[in-house]
């Protein structure tokens, strides 16, 4: 194999940086003197990658909001393009972020480069064109859910195409316990009252700006009426980072709730879902994380008027949470749109706080086992054979 590559790395959201950062450290044991350039956040850059662009650049969302910034983004694209063109990577890797990297993978691929996408784009779900956009993109698909590969070998069939779809897991899962974590150890590590007489409510509107600003309020009407039916309750916000923290604090000092009953923590996701009775998040990779957390929960999402109507011709599913998703069928409450609002939240809430578990904590171990394969050492093998 090459003793030292020069191996390109894009992630264009937090969770991508995340997911990156833990590849780096396994294609690090294949390749001690690999060199890694491209984009990403605080974990990557840990990690030795000498990013190009700031990750906040490459972060965008929904149909509508992102148009003003696709100027911006399509110049990033062709400087990301005309560097590797130069450097001339052993191989690209793009994490996730389809519309961008998928383009991105197709010049690349085009002028002889291996491009790698790791993570698939959810044609499953919508968009289920795009499968020929990814035939002519990438030399290896990395799929995070086995049926994945199932639906690639099918569309290879039907359309005569050539993908090399891969199943590895999900990292995730690897990274939190197969064993149902304590409560009481969560709350122990937040600081918090520990005591199982305390009913804790995790709230997380959302890791983007655009989900923080339209949920928050929601989320804080909602703990408000949980609250008129239980004054015992605590809730623990998680933020994202010190100004969403910032943004919450602000909403709940003026909603008048007590601040005796309501904590915010900054990037402490984890715990505060381990910490929690029930917890109530916006739909994306949180509902993954609770549920091999396996705590119950409600999943609220609301977008602009524009973006919902378009996104509702366009999806294939009828749910938009993970858990669902996977298991074909309503694990979780979903209130979307005109549903999420803060009545229905909080009977949902205080409907989970006193709706037995068990069984549903017994599928999402059995779920967590097929999805806990060791992800990053095996996207990282799989990676290595394009390297010579």
């Amino acid at each position: 194999m090459h003793k030292d590559p020069t191996i390109a790395i894009v992630a264009c959201e937090e969770s991508g940086d995340y997911l990156g950062s833990e590849l780096i450290k396994e294609l690090r044991k294949i390749f001690p003197h690999a060199k890694f350039i491209g984009v990403g956040g605080l974990y990557m850059q840990k990690q030795g990658v000498q990013s190009m662009f700031k990750l906040e650049e490459l972060t965008a969302h929904g149909i509508f909001e992102i148009i003003h910034r696709i100027p911006r983004l399509l110049s990033i694209m062709r400087s990301m393009r005309n560097k590797m063109l130069e450097v001339k990577p052993d191989v690209f890797i793009g994490i996730d972020a389809p519309d961008f990297n998928l383009n991105l993978e197709k010049m690349l691929l085009s002028k002889g480069i291996n491009t790698v996408h790791y993570i698939s784009p959810t044609i499953w779900s919508w968009r289920p064109k795009r499968v020929f956009k990814v035939a002519k993109a990438v030399r290896l698909l990395l799929c995070t859910y086995p049926f994945e590969v199932d639906i690639y070998k099918k569309c290879n069939s039907e359309h005569g195409l050539n993908i090399n779809a891969q199943y590895i897991g999900h990292p995730l899962a690897d990274e939190i316990p197969l064993q149902n974590p304590s409560k009481e150890a969560a709350r122990k590590k937040l600081g918090i009252n520990h005591s199982n007489n305390i009913k804790y409510i995790g709230v997380l509107p959302g890791s983007r700006s655009t989900e923080i600003k339209s949920l928050s309020q929601i989320f804080i009407d909602s703990v408000h009426l949980c609250l008129q039916q239980d004054k015992q309750l605590q809730f623990i916000f998680a933020a994202i980072n010190d100004k969403a923290a910032e943004h919450i604090n602000q909403l709940i000092q003026e909603s008048e709730l007590p601040l005796s009953n309501t904590k915010i923590f900054v990037r402490r996701s984890h715990d505060i879902m381990a910490a929690a009775d029930a917890i109530l998040l916006a739909s994306g990779t949180a509902t993954l994380e609770a549920m091999l957390i396996k705590r119950p929960m409600v999943v609220a999402y609301k977008v602009p008027m524009p973006t919902y109507w378009v996104s509702k011709l366009m999806i294939k599913t009828k749910f938009i949470s993970q858990p669902n998703l996977m298991f074909g069928r309503e694990m979780v409450k979903e209130l979307v749109q005109y549903d999420a609002k803060p009545k229905p939240i909080a009977k949902e809430l205080m409907q989970q706080l006193n709706t037995p578990f068990s069984s549903k904590e017994k599928e999402y171990t059995e779920m967590h086992k097929k999805l806990k394969l060791n992800a990053s050492l095996k996207a990282a093998q799989q990676i290595a054979q394009l390297i010579k």
